[in-house]
């Protein structure tokens, strides 16, 4: 149930670490083997239950992990498909991680995070669960992110999700 129309692209999920759904074309071949260039993080809707994120089709997306200097996270996302079996769980220890790219394969590659996959074999995404800890007993959070289209999240949010824009891909340079 939405209780705000809060949107926001990044979102704190516990004091000392954001996180953001960084943004991407999903690739033809189906699987990912590092973090794609972002082309921008997607909008969220800060709802009574967690988050509510959209997911046009065409998409995917990596989570992306912000953690304050001097700070360090372990961070696990559980995705769950659109027939509310697990898909799989992905750790990261952040520093030195920067995101969590996917549903870990079998090799050493991932699924995109997605509700419309490319291959028919790859999972479709309902929902994330992102569970963060502080070192080995320190602070904890947990949010939850739901997907849903790009039409319904504008229903919910009152917004447009804007489109992606390839050309804005970080490309690696150093920002100003």
């Amino acid at each position: 149930m939405v209780t705000s129309n809060k949107t926001t692209f990044e979102y704190p999920i516990v004091g000392g670490l954001r996180i953001s759904l960084q943004r991407y074309l999903q690739p033809a071949c189906g699987g990912i083997d590092a973090l794609p260039h972002s082309c921008g993080a997607l909008p969220m809707l800060v709802t009574s239950h967690g988050l509510l994120a959209p997911c046009p089709d065409g998409e995917a997306f990596w989570v992306g992990l912000v953690a304050a200097r001097g700070v360090s996270w372990t961070v696990r996302v559980e995705a769950s498909t659109l027939i509310g079996a697990s898909a799989g769980a992905e750790r990261a220890h952040v520093p030195p991680a920067c995101g969590v790219p996917g549903i870990p394969r079998d090799d050493t590659s991932w699924w995109p995070f997605t509700t419309c996959p490319v291959v028919q074999s790859a999972p479709a995404c309902r929902s994330l669960a992102i569970h963060a800890r502080r070192g080995d007993w320190g602070a904890s959070g947990a949010v939850c992110v739901e997907l849903v289209d790009a039409e319904e999240f504008e229903s919910l949010a009152g917004k447009p999700v804007p489109r992606l824009d390839t050309q804005a891909a970080y490309g690696g340079w150093r920002l100003p």
